[in-house]
Order: C-alpha cells, then structure tokens, then sequence
C-alpha cells in the first residue's frame, strides 16, 4: 500500500509539474505511470526478471521526479547552456524506458565504421538489459570511446574502452579487440550471445581494406565454436595468442605483443566476400540471419562492380539477408545543408547509391542531415537517443521488431 501511494503521488506530482517546456515529458510519463501501475499491482504471476524490471522502473520514475522538480526551479526547466530541444528529446528518450519488450530470435551481423559499432553497442545493451543505454546514468558514455580513460596509460584509451565497454555487456560479449597506441594494429570483434533469448549479435569493425592500412581482415575467433553451447564471454587477454582462451572481463588486457606476432591471427582473409563466406557463414546464424553493411568514409573497393557483386553473391549462398546502410554526414556537411550552402542531393553518397541497389534492401539514415547539430559530439558521430532510433528504425524496417513493444523513438524529436 506504501508503494501505491508512493507511485500514486509521483503519478500526481508529475502530472502537476507544469512547465511548458517539459509538458510533453510530463505526458509521456504520465501515460507510462498508468502502465507501470497497472502491470505493478494487478499482475499477479510476475517472473522474477519482470518484477526486478518494474521495481526498477519505479525507482526510475521517482529519481526523473526528482530531476523534474530540481529543473522546474531552474530557468523555466532548462539547465543553463543546454538547448530546450535536446533536453526535452533526452528526457522524452530517457522516459520511454520503464518496460521495454525485447526481441527474440534475432540474427544481426554488423560490419562497417565507428558509427556502426555504436549502433550495434546500443542495440547489443537494450539486449542485454531490456532498456536502452542513457549515457546521464554512467561515468563513460557506451557510444563514445573517447570517454573512458586509462588512469595510469593514458596512450591505452582505447584498451580501456574495449574492457569497460565488453564488461557492460557481460556475461553475454566476446571481445576479440585490441588497439595499439599508434593505430598500427586495431582490431574490434565482437560476438554477443544471449541464449536464453536466442539473439546473436556480431560486430565486425572494418572499412573498404581494412582499419590498421593492410588488405587483409584477420582476427582470433573459431567461428564454429562462437554460438555454442561452449560460449565463452570476456576479452581477449593477449593482443595474439593462436590458441588463446579470452580472459576474464576484469582482466586489462597485455600489451607488449609486436605487429607480426599478432599479424599471424587464427584467421585472415583478404575482401569482404571471402570473410563473410568463411568467417560469418560458419557462425550458424540461423536461416534469419542479416547482415548490415557500410563502408563509411574509409577507403572501399565498392566502386568496383566485381567486388560489390562478389559481397552480394557471397551473403546469398550463406542465406544471408544483405542490407547496406548508407552513411551519415559530417557535422560540417549537415550545417551546410541546413543553411543552403549544399544541395540536398548530397545526402546520399553516390557509393551508398550503388550498394543500395546492389544488396537486397538498403537502411536509409540520409534523414539524419535535418539532425539538430547538438546531437554530435564530434565531427562524426552522435550522442544517444540517435543510435537507439536507427535500431528501432532498423528492427521496424526488417519486420523484427517485436509484438508488444510500444512506441519507438520518432525522429521529430531529434530533428530541426
């Protein structure tokens, strides 16, 4: 009875807050409430995974009440130097995560750029917890490597980002990643496997060669043995050891290895047709497999009709279904756009163009050149809710989206 009357209060206190600007929070949170009351009290045969979610939720509405209150007494709710628009895009995004339905079944490969690992570390942590990523509720942002830092070795960033970033995850993400402090080597593949759900997730991080300026792909993962009853999560303790096992999460990983002696990967193959034929194939997928691709701003040999081809038919005889993801626009380009000193034409690359027709289905992200420029952190990539939104986009497009989970993110709240 404490509980309902403590949520009945909560309920009653945020439908009273009352500023304009935080009136569609106040909505959206009002309706989520009802929901969550509903589900708290009147259900009586609760898992205990569904229970602990709810009574998280209530925990989160009480903390956002309290935000709420402290931002109401604060310049009419906006906190000084942020945009009205972005506050309330990250509140609404926030807000929308009491209950969320996760898929099952889900075969997804991704293999591209830096913004495709986001997009797969976002969707692999609303996996892994039922609600998606809120980077105000952590010290380091899951969809910025630049913000988790070695204390001792500030040169191992990027190590540390890959051992923080796996251990969010766990127990569910193997990292095969490692990261040299002058770029020389830089490897990130990652295999995330609930088996209770049956969701497979693989990032494969790669652009038209490859990230370290070499023709071949290579990495240390026995793709027949990774979705197996033998799955093992963690992070690569060695930057090459052919037989190695991954180290525990809380391991950093040893980082004395040279180029050639971790060159010699347990496998290596030199386009992305042949990686996918004899690395992605034998990962038995499932028949409902998809693989979303994109080459990004990297070099590719796409432009090649033969090697565009060889990709297609490649993902064709593994059952593979073949999506290209087009790719986004600097900050610089989108200002361009969105003051007229650059045509709309120049949304979509004329390399997204051709790969769009070549695979089977193409992932259109050109909408993010009307994206508000605060949503970058840098000249690239973006801050959440964006990768949330191509998720949900994405499982929507692929008919994956599962029944039962109600209103994704639109993309109005983002946009100018």
């Amino acid at each position: 009875q404490q509980q309902q009357q403590q949520q009945q209060k909560t309920t009653t206190n945020l439908r009273n807050a009352g500023t304009p600007s935080n009136s569609l929070i106040q909505d959206e949170y009002h309706h989520q409430n009802n929901e969550l009351e509903e589900a708290f009290f009147s259900a009586k045969d609760l898992t205990e995974e569904q229970e602990a979610m709810i009574e998280d939720s209530v925990g989160d509405t009480m903390m956002l009440h309290q935000e709420n209150e402290a931002t109401n007494g604060n310049n009419q709710g906006t906190r000084p130097g942020s945009d009205v628009e972005e506050e309330d895009a990250a509140s609404i995004a926030r807000n929308h995560d009491l209950i969320r339905v996760r898929p099952r079944d889900l075969s997804l490969v991704f293999v591209g750029d830096s913004i495709t690992r986001y997009q797969y570390l976002s969707l692999a942590y609303f996996l892994r917890y039922g609600r998606w990523f809120d980077p105000t509720t952590f010290p380091n942002n899951l969809v910025n490597a630049h913000s988790f830092h070695h204390d001792y070795h500030p040169d191992e960033d990027w190590n540390e980002f890959f051992m923080q970033s796996n251990r969010m995850l766990q127990p569910y993400e193997l990292c095969d990643c490692f990261r040299k402090y002058d770029n020389s080597i830089a490897i990130e593949r990652r295999y995330f496997y609930d088996a209770e759900r049956n969701n497979k997730l693989v990032y494969i991080n790669i652009s038209g060669k490859s990230t370290v300026g070499h023709e071949g792909l290579y990495g240390r993962v026995d793709p027949e043995t990774v979705f197996s009853s033998t799955f093992t999560s963690g992070l690569f303790q060695e930057p090459h050891n052919k037989g190695a096992k991954p180290a525990d999460a809380m391991s950093s990983p040893t980082l004395t290895k040279d180029y050639l002696q971790y060159h010699g990967g347990s496998w290596e193959y030199f386009t992305w047709a042949d990686m996918i034929e004899y690395h992605v194939g034998p990962l038995d997928l499932g028949p409902s497999a998809v693989a979303v691709l994109n080459a990004g701003l990297h070099p590719s040999r796409f432009h090649d009709s033969l090697h565009a081809v060889a990709l297609k038919e490649a993902l064709a005889q593994e059952g593979i279904k073949s999506v290209w993801k087009t790719t986004t626009l600097t900050k610089d380009e989108v200002l361009d756009i969105q003051s007229n000193r650059r045509s709309s034409k120049a949304m979509i690359r004329e390399l997204d163009r051709t790969m769009c027709q070549t695979l089977q289905v193409c992932f259109d992200v050109s909408w993010t050149a009307q994206l508000q420029p605060s949503f970058y952190y840098d000249q690239l990539h973006f801050g959440e809710p964006i990768y949330r939104i191509f998720n949900e986009d994405l499982l929507v497009q692929l008919g994956l989206l599962p029944t039962g989970y109600r209103d994704p993110l639109p993309r109005s709240l983002v946009t100018i």
